[in-house]
């Protein structure tokens, strides 16, 4: 991955080399896969430009290289297994002839498509008005369901959240399986043990869960699930951010840097909470009955939350309890 990312630091630093270039293939396979431990095309502080406090050096991410946020002047594709193999096999046949000019290449032609013929970058699009947004469906829901029409006295909520979908370099091909989505599967889990408890409905709280999509790109989600809060939309009725007393976010609680390194961390907006949160986490890992997962408690030396969904809710409301678990 090292010389993936010195290729492209060339790339855009170098224009008597990169004029030579009409396009990047990159190879997939068990050997890529390998090479991704530890790499991150995000970049050190993902989002940086809407953190609620001014830290924009620190680095959340250290592996990050920011790659997929750069602008290049040609194509980059990922291959698949079988592409891989086949061009392989024609460069290794160009090889052998050791002619000086080869004779299979790549046709980019055929597969460089956009939304409008002659659209060639954001700028143009806009311009034209043939840019296709960024778009999709948040989905919220609640434990017990919600009764719009009940007379009884709306409870404090508690809202968990986490996103669905993740950034990549290479279109639906992302390292999110093994991150941000493992969050998602991790909400789902709790939503489907919590459903089968008796006896919801008699507690102080509302249970409230929500999945963002889009929150890779400017928050997205979460940023549209609060404009629709303020506005009192069908879409959240029967929620009142007012009613919101704290929201958790689960983060990527799925495979760490390293294999051997199994350790979660909470994040919180305030200090009593930080104390409460890492006391039942300390509880509840020791009914798992294993050695092999530890809890810490997150370096005082950060600048505030990490990079989250939560964010959003920090601007919009300063002092909720807030957490994020990752």
């Amino acid at each position: 991955m090292d010389q993936f990312e010195d290729l492209f630091a060339r790339l855009l630093t170098d224009a008597d080399f990169s004029r030579h270039v009409v396009g990047v293939l990159v190879e997939s396979g068990s050997q890529l896969q390998n090479g991704l431990k530890g790499f991150s095309p995000d970049k050190k502080f993902p989002q940086a430009e809407f953190a609620p406090y001014q830290s924009g050096k620190f680095e959340w991410n250290p592996t990050g290289s920011g790659l997929m946020w750069k602008a290049y002047n040609f194509p980059v594709f990922l291959l698949s297994n079988s592409s891989t193999l086949a061009l392989q096999e024609i460069a290794l046949r160009n090889e052998k002839r050791k002619k000086s000019s080869t004779v299979d290449v790549a046709d980019f032609d055929l597969v460089m498509q956009t939304t409008k013929s002659g659209t060639r970058d954001s700028a143009s699009c806009l311009r034209e008005q043939t840019c296709l947004p960024l778009g999709g469906y948040s989905v919220w829901s609640a434990l017990p369901p919600i009764i719009v029409s009940s007379s009884k006295k709306a409870k404090p909520m508690i809202l968990t959240v986490a996103s669905m979908d993740a950034a990549s370099l290479f279109r639906d091909v992302s390292i999110g399986a093994d991150s941000p989505i493992s969050g998602l599967i991790s909400l789902l889990a709790v939503v489907d043990a919590l459903s089968r408890v008796d006896g919801l409905g008699d507690l102080d709280k509302q249970l409230v869960f929500a999945v963002f999509t889009g929150e890779a790109w400017g928050y997205l989600g979460s940023r549209r699930f609060l404009l629709e809060l303020d506005q009192h939309s069908d879409a959240v009725s029967g929620l009142d951010l007012a009613l919101i007393e704290t929201v958790l976010e689960i983060g990527s609680v799925g495979k760490g840097f390293t294999q051997d390194d199994n350790t979660f961390f909470a994040h919180s907006t305030t200090e009593s909470a930080t104390n409460g949160t890492l006391s039942a986490l300390k509880d509840a890992l020791g009914s798992l009955k294993t050695q092999s997962i530890k809890i810490s408690r997150a370096s005082k030396s950060n600048p505030g939350l990490p990079p989250s969904s939560l964010m959003s809710f920090l601007k919009k409301v300063v002092k909720m309890p807030q957490y994020f678990f990752y």
